[in-house]
Protein backbone atom coordinates (compact mmCIF):
# COMPACT_ATOMS: atom_id res chain seq x y z
CA UNK A 1 0.00 0.00 0.00
CA UNK A 2 1.20 3.51 -0.78
CA UNK A 3 2.02 6.00 1.94
CA UNK A 4 -0.68 8.54 2.80
CA UNK A 5 -0.04 12.15 3.79
CA UNK A 6 -2.71 12.33 6.48
CA UNK A 7 -4.01 10.08 9.23
CA UNK A 8 -6.97 7.77 8.83
CA UNK A 9 -8.89 10.02 11.21
CA UNK A 10 -8.27 13.01 8.95
CA UNK A 11 -9.41 11.11 5.85
CA UNK A 12 -12.50 10.03 7.78
CA UNK A 13 -13.09 13.73 8.50
CA UNK A 14 -13.49 14.24 4.75
CA UNK A 15 -15.94 11.34 4.60
CA UNK A 16 -17.86 12.85 7.51
CA UNK A 17 -17.99 16.25 5.79
CA UNK A 18 -19.36 14.59 2.63
CA UNK A 19 -21.93 12.71 4.74
CA UNK A 20 -23.09 16.02 6.30
CA UNK A 21 -23.20 17.63 2.85
CA UNK A 22 -25.42 14.81 1.57
CA UNK A 23 -27.63 15.43 4.60
CA UNK A 24 -28.10 19.04 3.48
CA UNK A 25 -29.44 17.66 0.20
CA UNK A 26 -31.85 15.36 2.04
CA UNK A 27 -29.73 12.22 1.97
CA UNK A 28 -27.59 10.21 -0.41
CA UNK A 29 -30.44 9.46 -2.85
CA UNK A 30 -31.28 13.14 -3.25
CA UNK A 31 -27.60 14.07 -3.49
CA UNK A 32 -27.05 11.58 -6.30
CA UNK A 33 -29.51 13.54 -8.46
CA UNK A 34 -27.27 16.63 -8.15
CA UNK A 35 -24.18 14.98 -9.60
CA UNK A 36 -22.95 12.28 -11.97
CA UNK A 37 -22.52 9.44 -9.46
CA UNK A 38 -25.01 7.00 -8.00
CA UNK A 39 -26.26 6.74 -4.44
CA UNK A 40 -24.25 3.53 -4.12
CA UNK A 41 -21.04 5.33 -5.10
CA UNK A 42 -21.78 8.12 -2.62
CA UNK A 43 -22.42 5.48 0.04
CA UNK A 44 -18.93 4.04 -0.51
CA UNK A 45 -17.39 7.54 -0.43
CA UNK A 46 -18.87 8.32 3.00
CA UNK A 47 -18.17 4.88 4.47
CA UNK A 48 -14.98 4.72 6.59
CA UNK A 49 -14.68 1.00 5.72
CA UNK A 50 -14.00 2.02 2.11
CA UNK A 51 -10.79 3.82 3.01
CA UNK A 52 -9.57 4.27 -0.57
CA UNK A 53 -12.80 5.61 -2.06
CA UNK A 54 -13.51 9.34 -2.02
CA UNK A 55 -15.68 11.74 -3.96
CA UNK A 56 -13.86 13.37 -6.86
CA UNK A 57 -13.53 17.14 -6.95
CA UNK A 58 -16.21 17.57 -9.62
CA UNK A 59 -18.70 15.63 -7.49
CA UNK A 60 -17.84 17.80 -4.48
CA UNK A 61 -18.33 20.92 -6.62
CA UNK A 62 -21.75 19.69 -7.78
CA UNK A 63 -22.87 18.87 -4.24
CA UNK A 64 -21.54 22.09 -2.69
CA UNK A 65 -23.15 24.37 -5.29
CA UNK A 66 -25.65 26.51 -3.41
CA UNK A 67 -24.82 24.74 -0.13
CA UNK A 68 -22.31 25.12 2.65
CA UNK A 69 -18.83 24.16 1.39
CA UNK A 70 -18.39 21.47 4.04
CA UNK A 71 -15.88 19.31 2.17
CA UNK A 72 -13.92 22.29 0.86
CA UNK A 73 -13.82 23.77 4.37
CA UNK A 74 -12.52 20.46 5.77
CA UNK A 75 -9.82 20.32 3.08
CA UNK A 76 -8.79 23.88 3.93
CA UNK A 77 -8.71 23.04 7.65
CA UNK A 78 -6.56 19.96 6.99
CA UNK A 79 -4.11 22.16 5.08
CA UNK A 80 -3.95 24.71 7.89
CA UNK A 81 -6.22 27.32 6.26
CA UNK A 82 -9.48 29.09 7.02
CA UNK A 83 -12.13 29.28 4.34
CA UNK A 84 -14.00 32.56 3.94
CA UNK A 85 -16.68 33.44 1.43
CA UNK A 86 -15.34 36.00 -1.04
CA UNK A 87 -17.65 39.01 -0.90
CA UNK A 88 -18.76 40.89 -4.00
CA UNK A 89 -17.74 44.51 -3.58
CA UNK A 90 -17.71 47.63 -5.72
CA UNK A 91 -14.93 50.21 -5.67
CA UNK A 92 -15.18 53.86 -4.84
CA UNK A 93 -14.38 56.02 -1.87
CA UNK A 94 -17.85 55.61 -0.32
CA UNK A 95 -17.56 51.82 -0.51
CA UNK A 96 -14.05 51.99 0.94
CA UNK A 97 -15.20 54.12 3.87
CA UNK A 98 -18.18 51.84 4.49
CA UNK A 99 -16.03 48.68 4.35
CA UNK A 100 -13.43 50.26 6.65
CA UNK A 101 -16.07 51.20 9.21
CA UNK A 102 -17.72 47.78 9.09
CA UNK A 103 -14.37 46.02 9.49
CA UNK A 104 -13.43 48.24 12.43
CA UNK A 105 -16.79 47.65 14.11
CA UNK A 106 -16.62 43.86 13.71
CA UNK A 107 -13.01 43.75 14.97
CA UNK A 108 -14.05 45.82 17.99
CA UNK A 109 -16.92 43.44 18.70
CA UNK A 110 -14.55 40.46 18.52
CA UNK A 111 -12.12 42.08 20.96
CA UNK A 112 -15.00 43.08 23.25
CA UNK A 113 -16.19 39.44 23.29
CA UNK A 114 -12.69 38.35 24.30
CA UNK A 115 -12.56 40.98 27.05
CA UNK A 116 -15.99 39.98 28.37
CA UNK A 117 -15.03 36.31 28.34
CA UNK A 118 -11.80 36.93 30.24
CA UNK A 119 -13.46 39.03 32.95
CA UNK A 120 -13.57 35.96 35.22
CA UNK A 121 -10.19 34.64 34.06
CA UNK A 122 -11.46 31.72 31.97
CA UNK A 123 -13.38 31.15 28.76
CA UNK A 124 -16.49 28.96 28.80
CA UNK A 125 -17.74 26.94 25.83
CA UNK A 126 -20.53 29.47 25.23
CA UNK A 127 -18.05 32.35 25.38
CA UNK A 128 -15.75 30.52 22.96
CA UNK A 129 -18.66 30.11 20.52
CA UNK A 130 -19.42 33.83 20.79
CA UNK A 131 -15.77 34.81 20.29
CA UNK A 132 -15.57 32.50 17.28
CA UNK A 133 -18.75 34.01 15.80
CA UNK A 134 -17.49 37.56 16.30
CA UNK A 135 -14.00 36.74 14.97
CA UNK A 136 -15.49 35.08 11.87
CA UNK A 137 -17.61 38.16 11.24
CA UNK A 138 -14.51 40.35 11.65
CA UNK A 139 -12.56 38.20 9.16
CA UNK A 140 -15.43 38.43 6.67
CA UNK A 141 -15.46 42.22 6.97
CA UNK A 142 -11.67 42.36 6.55
CA UNK A 143 -12.03 40.20 3.42
CA UNK A 144 -14.68 42.64 2.15
CA UNK A 145 -12.32 45.53 2.84
CA UNK A 146 -9.59 43.83 0.80
CA UNK A 147 -12.01 43.30 -2.09
CA UNK A 148 -13.11 46.96 -2.00
CA UNK A 149 -9.47 48.09 -2.09
CA UNK A 150 -8.81 45.78 -5.04
CA UNK A 151 -11.89 47.12 -6.85
CA UNK A 152 -10.74 50.68 -6.18
CA UNK A 153 -7.36 49.99 -7.83
CA UNK A 154 -9.01 48.20 -10.76
CA UNK A 155 -11.45 51.11 -11.27
CA UNK A 156 -8.57 53.58 -11.17
CA UNK A 157 -6.46 51.85 -13.83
Amino acid sequence: MRARSFSGEQYNGLKSALRRLCGLHGGQDAASFCTRVSQQHISRCVNPSHDAEFATIDVVMDLEKGMEPLVTRELARMGGYFLLRRPECAGGSAALMQASGAAMQECSEAFAAIGDALSDGKISAEEARNITKEANEAMEMMAALIEVVKAEVEDGE
